[in-house]
């Protein structure tokens, strides 16, 4: 039995940003990142911003579709390794720790980013004291 799901995301994405999020998550899955496609599930199709392409039991990975909402997330997350909430919580934290990251960055601090499994700890320091 399949299980589509959708998990909304309230952020409005710098699509430059995102696609770099969704390309090293895709990379950590061992998958592709495809842009302007199609997102499948049993007996559903959804057109897409982007997709982390990968081999699921009844689906094709999962897509990511930008509104002006924010994103949402779409999976048949039916023994997907991962739900479409789960994904969309990894994107959000991705995304809030590389947007924090270049914001400090800009303003001249040194950055360190450790990553963990559910959160991410980011070290500023000021350059040259």
């Amino acid at each position: 039995m399949s299980h589509y799901a959708i998990a909304k995301v309230r952020i409005q994405p710098d699509v430059r940003l995102l696609k770099e999020v969704l390309e090293g998550v895709a990379s950590k899955l061992g998958a592709k990142l495809r842009e302007r496609t199609v997102v499948r599930g049993w007996r559903l199709m959804r057109n897409v911003d982007f997709l982390v392409e990968m081999d699921l039991p009844y689906g094709n990975g999962y897509g990511v579709e930008i509104t002006r909402n924010g994103i949402r997330v779409h999976v048949d997350d039916h023994g997907a390794p991962m739900t479409a909430r789960e994904f969309a919580n990894m994107i959000a934290k991705e995304y809030v720790t590389r947007a924090l990251k270049n914001v400090l960055e800009e303003e001249g601090y040194a950055v360190n980013v450790e990553e963990g499994k559910e959160e991410n700890v980011i070290y500023a320091y000021e350059v040259g004291i």
